[in-house]
């Protein structure tokens, strides 16, 4: 598929668990989402559950990157929650933590919708990293419409002038609300 802001037809998500139980025959331990990130970010709840419904088949673990850690985690928490509850895959949701000063304290609820569907013998567990600071690529803090069709086609959006007046106040946007450069 790409770098294309589209869902897969059936075939292309046909070969996607096909391609996901042959690695698992050849060893694989799981397999993982990066929902922040374009072009993960493209693909819908439905695309996620039939993969993890292939990966609970094989034993393999589900670990994401989920979809949002700002305004939308809780959201984004129980997305994944959902995936592992239905599909009955392992669930290990990578980083979990809550961006921007609006959402200081919404990890405490997140942590109880986990331990909530822990109580109810969902296999879910969550890992934090030791330090203040994020790590990834600058291209994640684009809006995903400006990563549609991969990087070359990012650079011909920056190349016209409007456009990158777009995407520059779309990567405003967000880092003010998700980032805190006080770092408190």
């Amino acid at each position: 598929m790409g770098g294309a802001e589209r869902a897969p037809s059936p075939g292309e998500l046909e070969r996607m668990g096909e391609l996901l139980g042959e690695a698992a025959v050849q060893g694989a331990w799981g397999f993982s989402t990066g929902l922040i990130y374009a072009p993960g970010a493209y693909g819908d709840p439905a695309e996620v559950t039939a993969l993890a419904r292939i990966a609970a088949a094989h034993g393999l673990l589900y670990s994401t990157h989920m979809r949002n850690e700002a305004d939308t985690l809780l959201d984004a928490v129980r997305e994944a929650v959902a995936t592992a509850r239905t599909t009955g895959v392992r669930l290990e949701i990578s980083h979990l933590k809550a961006m921007g000063r609006t959402n200081h304290g919404a990890v405490t609820e997140a942590l109880a919708i986990i331990d909530a569907a822990r109580a109810d013998g969902v296999d879910v567990t969550c890992d934090v990293y030791p330090y203040t600071a994020s790590s990834t690529t600058l291209t994640s803090r684009l809006p995903a419409w400006a990563l549609d069709g991969g990087v070359d086609r990012m650079l011909e959006r920056l190349a016209d002038g409007p456009t990158r007046d777009r995407v520059a106040a779309g990567l405003r946007e967000r880092m003010a609300r998700d980032v805190d450069p006080e770092a408190s």
